[in-house]
């Protein structure tokens, strides 16, 4: 459970007028826009890696407990932001993570595509694969909201995930006791299903990039492949 110390078994069984009750208070924060602040706080709870240093706070890897009303929400809007960008054709075709029918396995079938091309035709692929460290807790929340903007997301949804996003809190839990509060100034909320689109829309230009300087690139979440073909090994290396 979250700070609210409200569980999912709770919601499962509530009766249906009290559903309701929270149906229109969902209503209603989509239409004003705002937030309330317990939704957007997060206990986190440090778990220890297997076989690491106690010692070392890196050895401990951060579980956020974040408001299960806030989660019920969060999931009506992932839907109706996920329609917005793929009416209008946002995201871009290379990017496999977080989308239905999609998988690892569409980049690797793409590598190889090209590698066997190249095998038979005598030529080189020159790969190289990038993975974003702590690629969500780096994103820019003026970024976000730019980028929401840029592809034409306004109104109820601009609105709600700007609110969303803004004066989140985290307090570190540790055997029942709590640190003080502190303010997020970027990163994108652990836990939360909107995060993993946002997190595509930031990442969403690579391809652009990529093609810019003639090499090829497939994508999964924050993990990235680009190659480029040749008949010259040592010239690709001088241009990757």
């Amino acid at each position: 459970m979250g700070p609210d110390r409200i569980s999912y078994l709770m919601f499962g069984n509530m009766p249906d007028v009290a559903l309701l009750v929270w149906l229109r208070l969902f209503n209603l924060v989509w239409k004003v826009g705002v937030v309330p602040a317990a939704r957007k706080e997060a206990h986190v709870v440090p778990v220890l890696k297997p076989g690491k240093d106690k010692s070392a706070p890196s050895s401990y890897r951060p579980i956020s407990l974040t408001s299960q009303v806030g989660k019920r929400m969060e999931c009506m809007v992932k839907g109706r932001l996920e329609h917005l960008l793929k009416g209008r054709g946002v995201l871009n075709r290379f990017q496999s993570g977080f989308r239905k029918g999609r998988s690892t396995l569409d980049n690797l079938a793409r590598l190889h595509h090209d590698v066997t091309a190249a095998k038979n035709r005598g030529r080189y692929v020159l790969a190289i694969f990038l993975d974003l460290q702590a690629a969500f807790d780096l994103t820019w929340h003026f970024g976000v909201l730019k980028k929401l903007r840029d592809c034409g997301i306004t109104r109820n949804c601009f609105h709600y995930l700007r609110a969303f996003l803004e004066n989140r809190k985290i307090i570190v839990r540790v055997d029942g006791e709590l640190s003080d509060a502190l303010i997020l100034e970027r990163s994108t909320p652990h836990g939360s299903v909107i995060s993993p689109v946002i997190f595509s829309l930031i990442i969403n230009d690579l391809p652009e990039v990529a093609k810019a300087s003639g090499m090829v690139i497939s994508q999964f979440a924050d993990d990235s492949g680009t190659w480029r073909t040749g008949s010259n090994l040592v010239d690709l290396a001088k241009r990757a």
